[in-house]
C-alpha cells in the first residue's frame, strides 16, 4: 500500500481509485462500513482502494488542543493493510487546507488524485469552516466522480462513533468497546523502563510508553499482549499505583503470565478483553498482594480460552 501526503507530493502515477473520506478515528463498525463500500465499489469498477485521513485531528489542531487518539496512523496503515488497500491519501491538517473553500478541496483532493468514487458518512464535513458536506460531494461530482454516502450505524439506538467509544473507554467498559469496534480495543508503545515495584512482590511487570492513546478508566484488566508476534496472557494496571503512592501520572503496566524476557525497548500491543475491577488503594502490601493473587486468577479463569 502506497502512503501519500496529497498536500506535499505529486501524483502523477496514481491510477483512479474508490476513496473514503474521513478521520477514521478507532476503525469502528461504522467506519467499517464506508470501508465494506470501497471494497465493493472496487471490485465492480475496477479501481483501485483508498483512504483519505488528516495527520491530525482536525478539532486538535484548530483548538490548539491535546488529543488523545484511539489509533495511530501506524495502526491505521496496518489495518488498512490486512485488507490490501492500495492508498492511503493523507493531508497535513494545517492553517491553509483548514482555509480551503469546499470546491477547491474537491478539485485539488478528490479529481487531480484522479478519486473516481468517493465514499463518505452522512455527518462527514470539510473544507473552511467546515461547510462543505455530502451535499456539496454530490452536487460537485458532474462527470469526474460519483458518490456513496453511508447512512448512520447504531449500536442500542446509539450512534457508533469515535465519541461513543470514548465514552465507553471513559466508564472502563472495554466490553462494550468490542462491541463497537468489532475486535478488541487495543494500544501500542515501547516497553520502557519503571520502578519495578511489581517484581518487589512477585508480579514483574513491563510497562510501555501509551500516553499518546486514549486509555480505558484506571484499573486492573484482563490482556492479551503481543510481543514480537506472540501472544500472551496477562494482567494489566493502569493507574497511579495508589498503595506505593508514587506515580504522578497514569501507568500501564502488564504482568505477563508465564513469562520471563527482557523485552525492553520493545514494541509491543495490549489488547483489553476485561475489566477486572477499578484501582485502588490498599492498607498494606500483603492485602494488595493477596487482591493480585485473585485477578490472577480470575483472568486465567475467565480469559484464558480467548488466547488459545
Amino acid at each position: 500500500m502506497k502512503v501519500i501526503y496529497l498536500n506535499e507530493e505529486n501524483m502523477i502515477a496514481l491510477e483512479p481509485s474508490c476513496v473514503a473520506l474521513g478521520f477514521f478515528d478507532g476503525m469502528h463498525l461504522g467506519h467499517q462500513k464506508l470501508i465494506d463500500e470501497v471494497l465493493k465499489v472496487s471490485k465492480i469498477k475496477n479501481l483501485k482502494k483508498g483512504l483519505l485521513t488528516f495527520d491530525v485531528h482536525p478539532k486538535s489542531y484548530l483548538l490548539d488542543s491535546s488529543f488523545k487518539y484511539l489509533m495511530s496512523l501506524e495502526d491505521k496503515i496496518e489495518f488498512l493493510e490486512k485488507l490490501n488497500f492500495d492508498y492511503l491519501f493523507v493531508l497535513r491538517f494545517n492553517h491553509q487546507l483548514a482555509s480551503k473553500e469546499p470546491r477547491q478541496f474537491i478539485d485539488e483532493f478528490i479529481i487531480k488524485p484522479k478519486i473516481k468514487h468517493v465514499v463518505c458518512g452522512f455527518d462527514f464535513h470539510f473544507g473552511k469552516n467546515g461547510e462543505g458536506n455530502f451535499e456539496t460531494l454530490i452536487q460537485n461530482e458532474k462527470n469526474d466522480y460519483e458518490v456513496s454516502v453511508i447512512k448512520k450505524q447504531e449500536y442500542n439506538h446509539h450512534k457508533i462513533s469515535s465519541s461513543y467509544l470514548k465514552e465507553a473507554l471513559t466508564n472502563g467498559d472495554v466490553e462494550l468497546v468490542e462491541k463497537l469496534l468489532g475486535r478488541y480495543y487495543c494500544v501500542g508503545g515501547k516497553v520502557i523502563h519503571g520502578l519495578k515495584n511489581g517484581r518487589k512482590i512477585g508480579f514483574p511487570t513491563v510497562n510501555i510508553d501509551a500516553n499518546n492513546y486514549f486509555l480505558p478508566k484506571n484499573g486492573v484488566y484482563g490482556v492479551i499482549i503481543v510481543i514480537d508476534g506472540k501472544r500472551y496472557l496477562g494482567m494489566a494496571n493502569l493507574g497511579y499505583n495508589p498503595t506505593f503512592n508514587v506515580l504522578t501520572k497514569v501507568s500501564l503496566e502488564v504482568n505477563i503470565f508465564d513469562f520471563d524476557q527482557d523485552v525492553y525497548g520493545k514494541y509491543v500491543t495490549v489488547f483489553f478483553i476485561k475489566r477486572i475491577r477499578y484501582e485502588k488503594r490498599f492498607n498494606s502490601i500483603d492485602e494488595l498482594i493477596n487482591q493480585l493473587n485473585q485477578d490472577r486468577k480470575q483472568i486465567k479463569n475467565e480469559i484464558q480460552l480467548i488466547n488459545e
